[in-house]
């Protein structure tokens, strides 16, 4: 894809997307990667973790409650969680054969896991209680295909999605309760709410910045994009310290070094005894390590060295490398 020419290559978006909306399956460039271990945005999500759900139970307040211990200890220990990237092309420049539509209102977590502490039997992968991304454009006019949110809506949380033993799906007003959310996986959309729908608002973002949320919060990438500048981001995420996250961040580690997509983003069947399996069929093809491959690729065709594409000792502790 050319960004110089996107009316004639925008389309070949497609070949890096395998859903709807604008994600791109970008996940462990070496520029990625940066930006996803990058030390002003570690420390940030640090500090926000300390005042929130690490912060002392004893101080911590209903509204920060978990189920996943009391010593979170992020200064010692958090994992850089791999996301994909977003890249909206402008509406002017879609046809009939691609056309990208934002994603609708939803949450990044199942209501019957978090109000049950995580401990309500929900297939649950990994904690990620603050979302993240860093804006690579200008979103400060609505409807470019930026992001928008519901604030404050953690607050009020609970409360819409109240859970109670003898709770029907369905409440007096026809809406879906936290025991009839029909999660998939760790996302619940809330298009459908026309409450929360509703109190969904646009967020500007210039440029450079980076934007923190809490998992709670209900929000969505804008459905029209009436810029001229294509909309571009990286989405990240940091992991608190717990066996759950340490669980996934190894197995993160695993993806990366086999070149396949995170764990998220693999097929939900597939665990980290599988991922050994194909280890095993890629090193009796004599490849040993995928990533290895690429950076020795990488090198040769940009004409640097190798050591440019190798990890910083800070950054195989932030991806679960050394677990």
């Amino acid at each position: 894809m050319d960004v110089a020419d996107l009316e004639s290559t925008g389309q070949r978006l497609r070949n890096v997307s395998t859903s709807s909306g604008s994600f791109a399956d970008v996940y462990y460039d070496r520029w990625k990667l940066k930006v996803a271990t990058n030390a002003k945005l570690v420390a940030a999500q640090k500090a926000i973790f300390r005042a929130t759900y690490a912060a002392d139970a004893s101080e911590r307040g209903p509204l920060w409650r978990h189920g996943y211990g009391d010593n979170i200890d992020v200064d010692k220990e958090m994992y850089a969680y791999v996301d994909r990237a977003g890249f909206r092309l402008p509406d002017a420049l879609g046809d009939g054969r691609f056309k990208q539509l934002g994603i609708k209102t939803h949450v990044d977590c199942c209501p019957r896991s978090v109000l049950g502490d995580g401990a309500s039997g929900e297939a649950v992968k990994r904690w990620r209680p603050i979302q993240c991304l860093v804006a690579l454009s200008d979103t400060a006019s609505a409807d470019c295909g930026g992001f928008s949110c519901a604030p404050g809506f953690h607050k009020s949380f609970a409360t819409h999605f109240s859970l109670k033993a003898d709770q029907p799906p369905v409440d007096a007003t026809g809406r879906r309760t936290a025991s009839g959310a029909v999660c998939h996986g760790a996302f619940l959309p809330l298009a459908h709410d026309t409450e929360v729908d509703a109190a969904v608002v646009h967020v500007p973002i210039p440029a450079g910045s980076a934007v923190f949320w809490d998992q709670r919060l209900p929000h969505r990438q804008e459905q029209r994009h009436n810029g001229v500048e294509p909309r571009s981001v990286v989405y990240v995420g940091f992991l608190p310290p717990c066996a759950l996250n340490r669980s996934y961040a190894k197995m993160q580690a695993k993806t990366l070094q086999l070149g396949v997509p995170p764990p998220d983003f693999l097929p939900m069947n597939v665990d980290s005894k599988e991922l050994d399996e194909f280890a095993k069929r890629l090193s009796a093809r004599g490849i040993d390590n995928f990533w290895d491959a690429l950076v020795r690729t990488q090198s040769k065709e940009q004409g640097k060295k190798d050591a440019e594409y190798s990890l910083t000792a800070r950054e195989r502790s932030l991806l679960g490398c050394a677990l």
